[in-house]
């Protein structure tokens, strides 16, 4: 590749990407997006917004392309939609013409990109195989999605057979922890060599003067997670109701999803209405308020492949008392924050309140903010494109 680095161009293909309707949805893809594009390089995005549900409505929106406001980043949207109910190889096979519709549109105002970097399987990764195999283009895939571990033992061999084409033929498989590329291994037997580890990126905000947290009592316990099963907030509320018994405490759950119904049925049976505070879906701004007013950030999560939301509570050096759900032992461990199972969760917030005015965080903090910063991270990602152009040249 003759390009010199700063001329090198990079289509990012998200599975998942903010829109006017949905502005803070999969904001970590757009602030790496931004990462990179400040490390010099040219950097487009094409979304393809899968609809998996088969429609006849549907098959006229199908290829279906709008430009996004994204700032300076020229940010393509296409509708990728089911051209047979229930049938994923044929699905998959008829992604191609819409996805080459949007790829024509967008090289012939941008031109062609080096290399093609997915987020996620389904749909980018798709995406970026099937471009790969029509134009030759090398691709990695950044892996988030927990559901790739999780739901593996669920999925039927065409879907295996579809997730290892991606993975295969990518010429690094990204994973955002260390533990997830472990888990990459163990489920899909990929080489451990063809995997490299580049975490989340802390947002820039974060990189202000310490603000320390409010007088206590009252602790404010913080929690900023999906609600859903695998976050585990009916866990969380039983055993804060044991602590409420205790100490002056509050908790402020941040978060929608599925299980919400339940998690507000078991705040009025245990009697915690007034101890307890929901918050819906919010921007970085308003989440990074409620971090610094809260004094403990909690995680009952059973699987995380990384965990921001954990990180981002170091990052305001606030004390963290999570259950060990994988992907946060890259962090947590190393700066000695508090990893616990289910039996111990308890008595490790009990201590951390007793020793709270102990507790100095800013240390930690600092260390935190150097190594996920935006600057960092991008960097990382710059040395994984250049890796895959020096093997494209030598191939």
């Amino acid at each position: 590749m003759s390009r010199s680095q700063n001329e090198r161009h990079i289509l990012i293909l998200p599975s998942w990407y903010k829109s006017d309707d949905l502005p803070f949805f999969a904001s970590f893809i757009d602030e790496q997006v931004q990462a990179v594009k400040r490390q010099g390089l040219r950097v487009g995005v094409m979304y393809p917004r899968w609809n998996g549900s088969f429609s006849i409505t549907g098959m006229f929106t199908k290829g279906k392309t709008e430009w996004r406001r994204n700032g300076d980043i020229p940010t393509l949207q296409v509708e990728v939609r089911s051209v047979v109910p229930r049938n994923l190889r044929l699905n998959v096979a008829g992604m191609w013409p819409q996805l080459r519709k949007a790829f024509d549109q967008y090289t012939g105002e941008h031109g062609v990109p080096d290399i093609l970097h997915a987020h996620c399987v389904f749909i980018g990764g798709i995406s970026a195989y099937h471009l790969h195999q029509k134009t030759g283009i090398p691709y990695v895939i950044t892996e988030h999605a927990s559901s790739m571990i999780l739901d593996h033992d669920t999925f039927s061999p065409a879907q295996k057979e579809v997730i290892l084409n991606v993975y295969r033929h990518a010429r690094y498989v990204i994973a955002v922890s260390h533990f997830l590329k472990d888990k990459l291994v163990e489920k899909y037997q990929l080489d451990p060599a063809s995997i490299r580890v580049v975490p989340n990126l802390l947002n820039n905000m974060f990189d202000k003067p310490f603000v320390p947290p409010p007088p206590a009592p009252p602790f404010l316990l913080l929690y900023m997670a999906e609600f859903s099963e695998n976050k585990n907030h009916l866990f969380l509320l039983s055993r804060f109701k044991e602590l409420s018994n205790s100490f002056d405490v509050k908790l402020c759950l941040i978060g929608k999803g599925v299980t919400e119904h339940k998690i507000r049925h078991l705040i009025v049976e245990l009697g915690l209405e007034s101890r307890v505070e929901i918050f819906g879906e919010m921007g970085r701004n308003d989440a990074l308020s409620h971090l610094e007013k809260a004094h403990v950030l909690v995680s009952t999560s059973k699987f995380e492949t990384f965990g921001l939301s954990i990180l981002e509570g170091m990052a305001v050096g606030r004390p963290v008392i999570a259950t060990d759900s994988g992907g946060p032992r890259d962090f947590m461990q190393e700066f000695n924050d508090t990893l616990t199972d289910e039996s111990t969760f308890l008595s490790a917030v009990t201590r951390c309140l007793h020793e709270y005015s102990t507790f100095d965080g800013q240390l930690s903090r600092t260390k935190i903010l150097e190594r996920f910063s935006e600057n960092a991270i991008g960097k990382q990602l710059v040395d994984v494109y250049e890796d895959v152009l020096v093997t494209q040249a030598g191939s």
